[in-house]
C-alpha cells in the first residue's frame, strides 16, 4: 500500500496573525510535525510524508492533531478525506 498527504492549516483566530505555528498531527500509522511560518494571510500550505510499502491511515481512524502558537494551543481530531 502507498500513501501521501497533504496538510493546510489556517488561522482563524482574532488576534494579529502568528508569524510561526508548530503541529504534530499522530495516526496509527505514525506522527507528522513541524514548526513552520505562516503567510501573510494565515496559511501553511505543504506536504506531510508519503510512503510505498507502509501502513497507511484507515478510512475511520481517529487523527489527532495539536497546533501551537504564541503560548497557546489547541488540540482536535482531524477526518481523513
Amino acid at each position: 500500500m502507498s500513501e501521501s498527504t497533504n496538510i493546510t492549516i489556517k488561522y482563524i483566530g482574532k488576534d494579529p496573525i502568528p508569524k510561526k505555528i508548530s503541529y504534530s498531527i499522530e495516526t496509527a500509522s505514525g506522527k507528522s510535525s513541524g514548526n513552520e511560518p505562516l503567510t501573510e494571510s494565515g496559511v501553511l500550505s505543504g506536504s506531510g510524508h508519503s510512503c510505498d510499502g507502509c501502513s497507511v491511515v484507515q478510512e475511520n481512524e481517529d487523527i489527532n492533531a495539536i497546533i501551537t502558537w504564541d503560548g497557546k494551543s489547541e488540540t482536535f481530531k482531524l477526518k481523513n478525506k
